[in-house]
């Protein structure tokens, strides 16, 4: 059998070396994470921040205002109360073409006329991404954001159905190179290698954070970009559960992807809440895509709570939005380098690698064959009798 170690692990925050950074532009002054107001982190409702250890972080910094960071998804809903003071409304922009399949139509064929306004969300990805990274802190509303006191800015690249042309990635990617983007936030992929979006992701001078993918399958064995790109700049995400297990869909077959040389680190990434667009919630804006997972994930109105590597990946954007924050001068390869040296493995641990190179399920069981390994991670490997060693 071929070894290999498969590891599911949490990302923690990073132990900032230098002195303590003084917070200002819109976040208090005086920051404590004790002050923190905001009723879903004080009844303990964003698990993930804790479990990436995020206080230790605000004792340094909460972020500044000069961090840019890219949201490369469906837009953001500046209306929302925990949005409306973090994102940038000169550089935001929609690479949405109207002669594409995707213009802005409803579930009933008539147009939407803000189709291209990187301001209107008409499928909530891109405004739940927002909120992870840097929803507003100490305004005694819905939740806090990891970097609360960055700056987004809204690339607006995927339609009412979060699909997206991948000439539109790249071109949203060179315009961050262009106006200065220091982070890219790209909660998307596919299956298709594009060779244009890989030299744009090369050649951009910031860090690009994506997602691994949510087919509950090894990104080793199967193609998945932009997460399988090998470049320096880039890190690759997948999710956990509260648990600190390998994050496995409720709603299907779904879950993270794994793999040991394409997805550099695990994050929070199961039911998450943060921030969705108001007119989705209030009934503004919807259709019966929206209507078909609308009802299911809503909280309250402005917060949804939504699963998967997409969610998982705003985490590790916004420890990287802190870092740069503490010291502008990382490199995005220092950057990537600081936040992989900071994981540490999960004590609840799925596979474990035995002296003898087998793996040894949670059952205690030992197996030797990689194909049932792999059996054992789809769920269609069957002990018939507990007491034999394979």
């Amino acid at each position: 059998m071929k070894k290999k170690l498969f590891f599911i692990s949490v990302i923690v925050i990073i132990f900032f070396m230098s002195g303590i950074i003084t917070s200002h532009a819109n976040f208090q002054d005086s920051y404590s994470p004790g002050c923190n107001t905001e009723p879903f982190y004080l009844v303990g409702r964003q698990w993930g921040l804790e479990r990436i250890q995020i206080e230790k972080a605000w004792e340094k910094t909460v972020g500044k205002r000069e961090i840019k960071v890219g949201v490369i998804d469906t837009g953001i809903d500046i209306t929302h109360g925990d949005l409306n003071h973090c994102v940038d409304r000169e550089f935001s922009k929609s690479f949405l073409d109207e002669d594409e399949f995707f213009e802005g139509k409803d579930g009933n064929g008539n147009p939407i006329p803000q189709y291209n306004d990187p301001f209107y969300d008409m499928y909530g990805h891109g405004t739940h991404v927002a909120g992870i990274i840097a929803a507003d802190s100490n305004n005694s509303y819905g939740m806090v954001g990891a970097a609360p006191n960055i700056t987004l800015v809204s690339l607006k690249i995927m339609d009412m159905y979060g699909e997206y042309d991948p000439e539109d990635v790249t071109e949203a990617i060179n315009y961050a190179e262009e106006i200065g983007i220091d982070i890219l936030n790209f909660s998307a992929g596919g299956s298709t290698y594009d060779k244009k979006m890989e030299e744009a992701i090369a050649n951009f001078s910031g860090l690009f954070v994506c997602s691994a993918g949510n087919d509950f399958t090894d990104n080793d064995k199967q193609n998945h970009y932009s997460s399988n790109f090998k470049l320096s700049n880039l890190i690759s995400v997948g999710a956990t559960d509260e648990n600190d297990d390998l994050w496995k869909s409720k709603k299907s077959s779904g879950g993270s992807n794994y793999g040991a040389k394409n997805v550099d680190l695990f994050a929070p990434g199961a039911e998450i809440i943060s921030t969705y667009p108001i007119m989705i919630c209030n009934g503004t804006y919807r259709t019966p895509f929206l209507n078909s997972f609308h009802d299911e994930d809503h909280v309250e109105e402005g917060f949804h709570d939504d699963s998967g590597t997409s969610m998982a990946t705003p985490y590790v954007t916004a420890v990287a939005a802190l870092l740069l924050s503490s010291d502008y001068s990382y490199t995005p390869q220092e950057l990537k380098t600081k936040i992989l040296g900071s994981v540490v493995f999960s004590s609840k641990t799925n596979l474990k690698i035995s002296s003898k190179g087998s793996y040894i399920l949670p059952s205690g069981l030992v197996v030797l064959v990689e194909e049932d390994l792999a059996s054992y991670l789809d769920g269609t490997l069957i002990f018939f009798d507990e007491n034999i060693i394979y």
